[in-house]
């Protein structure tokens, strides 16, 4: 019973795994696109803009209160973390178009330029994004470095204040062994470990 609403809950329609590639693809062709057409064509930028268009039709499906993922991840206490990744994403992928904007579509870059500013781009996005997924999954004993470089990147998009708002509400409730716990540990796993243990505890140590 329990297990099966669990899984249900965690399901998303292949529809919209299917509808979510073709934008996806989409997005990436109009891209291309617009990089081979010539400069002097309007068609160019033409093909930018609907990619615009459809990067945005992309963050309503991932950002929107009213989208099936959001309200999937709400379903299965998940809904804070997405959002963190879901906000990442739309962040770190507008730097594309306007890295297009000032390079191949308008020209005011030179190659070299061009591509050291996709190549700090597409670092930005994989480093970023990993070090991100590291700071909310980070299990027990994560070694010292790794904490550091994806709290860095977690704090940039507003996970470091709630991790602080979380160790103020465990210290006052729980005491400073949970904190201890709760600070040493670094991700949700973690977070979810230490309140459990605390309501384990007996009513005179809470």
């Amino acid at each position: 019973g329990a297990a099966g609403k669990a899984r249900e809950l965690k399901r998303i329609p292949l529809t919209l795994k299917i509808y979510l590639v073709g934008l996806n693809t989409c997005m990436h062709a109009c891209g291309a696109i617009a990089t081979l057409v010539p400069v002097v064509q309007v068609g160019k930028w033409t093909y930018w803009v609907l990619g615009i268009a459809i990067f945005f039709m992309l963050g309503g499906q991932m950002y929107s209160k009213e989208a099936v993922l959001v309200r999937t991840a709400v379903k299965n206490g998940t809904d804070t973390d997405y959002v963190l990744l879901a906000r990442f994403v739309m962040v770190s992928w507008t730097l594309y178009p306007i890295v297009w904007a000032i390079s191949d579509g308008s020209r005011t870059v030179d190659s070299d330029i061009r591509e050291g500013l996709y190549a700090f781009v597409e670092a930005l996005n994989k480093l970023g994004f990993l070090g991100l997924f590291l700071a909310i999954t980070s299990p027990p004993n994560t070694p010292r470095w790794l904490q550091w470089t994806s709290s860095v990147t977690a704090a940039i998009f507003g996970r470091r204040r709630r991790i602080e708002e979380k160790s103020l509400q465990l210290q006052s409730t729980h005491g400073s062994q949970i904190l201890e716990e709760f600070e040493t540990g670094g991700g949700s796993s973690r977070m979810l470990a230490a309140e459990r243990r605390a309501s384990a505890l007996p009513t005179d140590v809470r």
